[in-house]
């Protein structure tokens, strides 16, 4: 009785409230046992699946649930209510793998995911063959479905929802004839993967494990949120988020890797410029001060634990000028931060800018003489090769009558690496 409460409470609630779009339904087979593989952001997840699962097929849904989770009576009962399985995520749990088949014998629906626990950065991650072996012992298809948006709705540590909507994308099922062949398993979880990769609108293709070393995962963590700021800033075709849900993201990133780390520059440097972003792109004149007092002060406190790193004195640059005049804005001090950036760090960007506030005070022929320099730094990307164009466009606005040649046309669209961001 407890369960069918539950369930159909729960299924109503999430579905009114959190989801905004199902594309795919067609897809999620109407009678028989089969596995449901997605993608993991969120404590979210499941309850998304059951209401699915719930309001377009009236059954129940099982889930394997960390056994952690069972610990007080309370929750006990309530995971088992809501068809939680408890699982050892730390060895091969044979009891649950056979609770598992018993139940898809019985004509019923499992929920894995392959990730195994939740992306600590809304990324997805390489997953574990757990799904694909209980679906080939049990004889039953996997359907993939990717939940994009969860993340943003109730990541990993925090404990009350923010109300967004999230999109959900369901995949034609994974079939094929038992097998005990290695290769064939790993040819399966393969396939299930980039479908699971797809359908969660993921831009990293090429899925790398969750690093398990502290320090290697605080590295993970803000090499992300780095991209999250890139992509914001650049806003991709492809890309299925706007800029601030990226910069927000970048917030949470960097907050979880501060509580760790305290002292890490490259995570207040990244939240210095979501801070920064998120204010400029919300339009509110007080809002954008507000926003971009906070994010120099940052900086400020980034400078002051490492004086070394040039972006910093990149984005004070920037900030200065933006800034109003009589809000702070200040051109010399633009500059000043901006050739600092450049003595450090020999990057097109930081030309870029060095040369645009060199422009303001009518420094022509330095801002020239800067951007002339941007197009003899190896190019390592194609971002870097859009960056040497806008310095080449900048050169020509400058001086029309610059004599432009082969040679430079191929310093700016020679790329070594083509990858999508710097």
């Amino acid at each position: 009785m407890l369960e069918k409460i539950l369930h159909s409470l729960i299924s109503s609630i999430v579905g009114k409230i959190f989801i905004k779009d199902i594309k795919g339904l067609e897809s999620l087979p109407k009678n028989g046992s089969y596995i449901i593989s997605a993608n993991h952001s969120s404590y979210l997840d499941h309850y998304i699946i059951m209401s699915i699962i719930k309001t377009h097929r009236n059954k129940p849904i099982y889930a394997m649930t960390k056994k952690e989770s069972f610990n007080s009576l309370f929750w006990k009962k309530f995971h088992l209510a809501v068809g939680g399985i408890p699982v050892d995520r730390g060895e091969a749990d044979t009891g649950t793998i056979k609770l598992i088949i018993k139940l898809l014998k019985q004509d019923g629906i499992v929920c894995i995911h392959p990730e195994g626990t939740r992306t600590p950065t809304g990324k997805m991650y390489a997953g574990k063959q757990g799904a694909v072996r209980i679906a080939n012992m049990a004889n039953v298809p996997i359907v993939p479905i990717g939940i994009i948006g969860s993340f943003d709705v109730l990541p990993k540590k925090i404990h009350r929802p923010r109300f967004k909507k999230v999109s959900i994308n369901i995949g034609e099922p994974i079939k094929w004839e038992k097998s005990n062949d290695k290769g064939d398993i790993n040819h399966i979880h393969t396939k299930l993967m980039n479908q699971l990769s797809t359908l969660s609108g993921n831009q990293n293709k090429d899925l790398i494990p969750l690093p398990t070393q502290k320090d290697e995962y605080i590295e993970e963590m803000v090499k992300t949120a780095h991209e999250y700021n890139e992509r914001g800033i650049r806003q991709y075709p492809n890309d299925v988020m706007k800029p601030n849900q990226f910069h927000k993201r970048v917030l949470y990133i960097s907050d979880q890797v501060l509580q760790e780390k305290p002292n890490n520059t490259k995570a207040i440097f990244e939240k210095a410029r979501a801070v920064a972003r998120i204010g400029i792109n919300t339009g509110s004149s007080i809002g954008k001060i507000r926003a971009l007092y906070k994010a120099r002060a940052l900086l400020f406190k980034s400078i002051k634990l490492d004086s070394t790193f040039g972006p910093n004195y990149y984005a004070l640059g920037y900030l200065y000028l933006v800034l109003p005049a009589f809000f702070g804005g200040n051109v010399q001090k633009a500059i000043d931060y901006f050739q600092k950036a450049n003595e450090l760090e020999s990057e097109v960007y930081i030309k870029i800018g060095f040369a645009k506030s060199l422009m303001k005070v009518n420094k022509l022929e330095q801002a020239k003489k800067v951007l002339l320099e941007s197009l003899d730094i190896p190019t390592n990307s194609d971002v870097d090769s859009r960056r040497k164009l806008e310095s080449l466009a900048m050169i020509m606005r400058m001086d029309p009558k610059f004599h432009l040649d082969d040679g430079i046309v191929k310093k700016c669209l020679q790329s070594q690496n083509r990858v999508l961001h710097s």
